[in-house]
């Protein structure tokens, strides 16, 4: 005789908004429960609740196989610590055990999965849940849990079909911008199929052509399509610019709605790489604190490793210097590699390092230069920012592109960024250091190199 299978745990982590909000996740939960998932949340026990909240919030993220992390302004607010004193608390506890379990994970299965009740929360997802999937689960009556359903139950979405003999492509992707839908004129299908040849630059023209001739819903369709194109290649600004043009076009056309929608979506994601709890913003901060010469803040701002290898690539190049005659090596580095060091070779060290980072951004401008326009994400935590001479606009960067620049690689560590390496490259302890290279996918970076040691 065969068991029966047992069902998906699923944890429900939220933060509670307004009692909307709460009956809204409610629902949701009893819907994922009526499609088969044992979906559970805080409501199903306030009524015998338990002896400690955090144990027990910590004993269901451990038993779930899945969580769902429903992301608000409040609970944003909450997971990063940033609430007024005891107002959260549930939700700064989860955050706490999410990160850890998303920081210390052996393997690239995906437990924490962001849903949004408003796609316009895309932008506040947390970083550490950023990279993977995210769904929109709305309200009660326009919900559309497919997608989310199919991750939970480990579902495809498609089944590959045999394998045939012949060579040519037919037909149209149906991940292709607003090629599924009814709605759009040949003239705009017509100009989205080179992208699923594999020739977008060839779409994104004729599209383009499109707009200024013709009948407004057909340029209105054009731009929108051309908008959900080149967000789909990550190039936020001319996408706005594209929706922006949708909405021009024909603002009582059905298009506008939808532009509308995907404009707001676009305009938070670039404050998430833009915006000031960003790591553009960070690496501003960080070369201003270098032109200023502030090396106690310069120093702080760099994590824990890379201040580390920097000492010991110091250390390695003056260790026949009177000065280290007697010093404990590993000793000296892990006193100078401290956030706030206090050993006596500390103002000689800073004087160095500070001199070398001085010499190698001496050609930043906060004033004319700008962010490469494209996050670039790598591992869990680690994010490179491409700054250049721009006149202070974002730039799209992209291979083959040749621009005198500086890279900055930055490690997000609960609500802040720290520096931590330098063009492609991530320094890694040890004697002498050394370096991991970040696969950057055709593009060459022409950054000053600090260190110059080793």
């Amino acid at each position: 005789m065969t068991g029966e299978a047992t069902p998906t745990r699923v944890f429900i982590s939220y933060s509670h908004d307004t009692p909307e909000h709460r009956q809204n996740i409610l629902d949701l939960a009893q819907e994922l429960r009526r499609a088969g998932l044992d979906a559970w949340l805080d409501q199903f026990i306030e009524n015998n609740p338990p002896l400690s909240w955090p144990r027990w919030m910590q004993d269901e993220i451990e038993k779930a196989e899945f969580v769902l992390v429903v992301v608000t302004e409040a609970y944003e607010r909450r997971f990063r610590g940033r609430e007024k004193p005891n107002r959260g608390l549930g939700v700064r506890w989860e955050g706490a055990i999410i990160t850890t379990d998303l920081y210390y994970a052996t393997d690239d299965s995906v437990k924490f999965i962001p849903v949004l009740v408003d796609p316009t929360d895309v932008r506040l997802i947390p970083p550490p849940m950023a990279l993977t999937t995210h769904h929109h689960v709305g309200h009660p009556g326009d919900r559309d849990l497919a997608a989310l359903l199919r991750q939970l139950q480990r579902l495809p979405a498609a089944l590959p079909e045999a394998l045939g003999t012949g060579t040519q492509t037919t037909g149209r992707s149906d991940t292709d911008p607003d090629s599924s839908s009814p709605n759009v004129p040949p003239d705009v299908a017509a100009a989205l199929e080179p992208r699923t040849l594999g020739n977008p630059g060839d779409t994104t023209q004729r599209l383009a052509e499109l707009i200024g001739i013709g009948p407004k819903n057909i340029q209105a369709e054009a731009a929108l399509a051309l908008g959900r194109t080149l967000e789909e290649d990550e190039r936020y600004v001319d996408a706005v610019k594209a929706y922006r043009r949708c909405l021009e076009i024909g603002p009582d056309l059905p298009s506008a709605e939808r532009a509308a929608v995907r404009l707001q979506v676009v305009l938070a994601t670039m404050n998430s790489h833009f915006g000031p709890d960003s790591a553009v913003a960070s690496a501003f901060k960080w070369l201003n604190l270098v032109r200023q010469g502030a090396m106690d803040q310069v120093w702080r701002g760099i994590d824990q490793p890379t201040r580390l290898a920097l000492v010991q690539s110091w250390i390695h190049a003056n260790i026949n210097h009177p000065e280290l005659a007697g010093e404990d090596k590993e000793s000296l580095a892990a006193d100078l590699a401290r956030a706030q060091p206090s050993h006596r070779l500390r103002d000689d060290f800073f004087a160095t390092q500070l001199s070398e980072f001085r010499d190698s951004y001496q050609d930043f401008d906060p004033e004319t230069w700008g962010a490469a326009e494209t996050p670039r994400r790598f591992e869990l935590d680690l994010e490179l920012v491409i700054l250049m001479e721009t006149d202070g606009e974002p730039f799209f960067w992209e291979a083959g592109t040749h621009e005198r620049g500086i890279g900055l690689i930055l490690r997000r560590f609960i609500n802040d960024w720290y520096i931590a390496g330098y063009g492609d490259r991530v320094l890694v302890p040890g004697w002498p250091p050394s370096a991991k290279t970040l696969p950057l996918e055709g593009i060459r970076m022409y950054t000053p190199g600090w260190p110059k040691r080793p």
